[in-house]
């Protein structure tokens, strides 16, 4: 079962991969809310995304483009590849409140995610 600090990991890891990608910023330019739900204790915990153009981590908007509520198993999955952003929504373990743009979008913010993890040691 992932703990919150393996959610923590992983969370720092989607922040530094999109922080090092300019190209991505441009692309997705928004800003982000998770809702992570963790499977051992149902507790939650949310953690802010800033993929702005000129991004600077500390004027995040008290609300975010788009809010993404999922559980730690369905975070798993999307990095795994073992399901896609779309899948996850409409099976319904994906829930988004917000701008559905930058909800397809989002699949561009995984896979840097993924190859960033790949350098390091932080798995779920």
């Amino acid at each position: 079962m992932p703990a919150n600090s393996q959610i923590s990991e992983v969370m720092t890891a989607m922040a530094e991969a999109v922080e090092m990608d300019a190209s991505l910023r441009r692309r997705f330019n928004a800003t982000v809310a998770f809702t992570i739900a963790n499977n051992h204790d149902n507790s939650t915990t949310e953690y802010h995304l800033d993929a702005r153009k000129q991004s600077n981590n500390k004027n995040i908007p008290a609300t975010p483009d788009l809010q993404v509520t999922t559980s730690a198993s369905t975070l798993q999955a999307l990095l795994d590849t073992k399901l896609t952003p779309q899948q996850a929504f409409m099976k319904g373990k994906l829930k988004i409140k917000g701008k559905m743009g930058l909800a397809m979008k989002l699949k561009l913010v995984l896979d840097a995610t993924r190859k960033h993890l790949a350098n390091s040691t932080a798995r779920l």
